[in-house]
């Protein structure tokens, strides 16, 4: 007689191979009578919630996977699930404190999230982080891409796009910093040498800026941006406060 645990991995195949061709009927039928013939296991509910998932039956999914982290509070993959779905569809509120949860999980064991899920979740806020920026609200889009970087610092595209705007609200030590930290993290890049030049700029340092502008032009000759700030520079220098 097959163990619990061959039933169930027979089961999940199966389910896999009805979700794979859209038989959805077939898997929420198959999920259903296992629960009644094994009860309720976790495993089953986080199926049955993916099964629902597919389908956009977004309430029910929910139900199901939270009835599996009732049943196992150490299943990572329901609780993964579950973070996913509220992310999805816009209850980060859920979601942050559903991922909180999963941290403290991991925390007191020996595994770690998967930077899979810890990259989605992270682009998430930097959606939102976008559709703030849209919308004028650069504050509430700095507080996005901060969340976003504590969650999943390897995007240099992000890092970016928070010093550009820590810049345009005037926070020129913060952008300074977190490109100087850029550099010395990922590849050379022009739009960070141009920026850092004019938060130099602005401060007054000339020679610091017209140096940041020389190095993006030693990456990329044909720069156009980097050109036009030396050229500017050149032969427009800013004159001096009068005593």
């Amino acid at each position: 007689m097959p163990s619990i645990r061959a039933k169930l991995r027979e089961i999940q195949e199966k389910v896999s191979i009805y979700l794979s061709v859209n038989r959805f009927g077939a898997a929420e039928k198959l999920l259903h009578e296992s629960i009644e013939e094994l009860g309720a296991l976790s495993n089953l509910h986080n199926l049955l919630g993916l099964t629902f998932h597919r389908q956009s039956k977004f309430g029910l999914a929910i139900q199901q996977f939270q009835k599996a982290l009732e049943l196992n509070p150490k299943f990572i993959e329901a609780g993964l699930n579950l973070t996913i779905l509220y992310c999805d569809l816009g209850l980060y509120q859920q979601g942050e404190q559903q991922y909180q949860n999963l941290n403290q999980t991991f925390a007191s064991g020996s595994r770690q999230l998967p930077s899979l899920f810890l990259g989605r979740l992270a682009n998430l806020h930097c959606q939102t982080a976008e559709y703030y920026e849209k919308a004028g609200l650069r504050v509430e889009a700095i507080k996005e891409y901060e969340k976003a970087l504590s969650i999943f610092p390897s995007m240099p595209d992000k890092i970016y796009s928070l010093a550009s705007l820590e810049y345009e609200v005037g926070h020129l030590e913060k952008a300074k910093a977190r490109l100087r930290e850029f550099s010395g993290k990922f590849a050379p890049n022009t739009n960070v040498y141009n920026l850092l030049g004019l938060i130099h700029y602005r401060e007054g340092d000339y020679t610091n800026a017209h140096n940041y502008w020389t190095k993006s032009q030693e990456i990329n000759t044909e720069d156009r941006i980097s050109r036009s700030l030396i050229r500017c520079l050149r032969e427009a220098p800013p004159q001096a406060p009068k005593a």
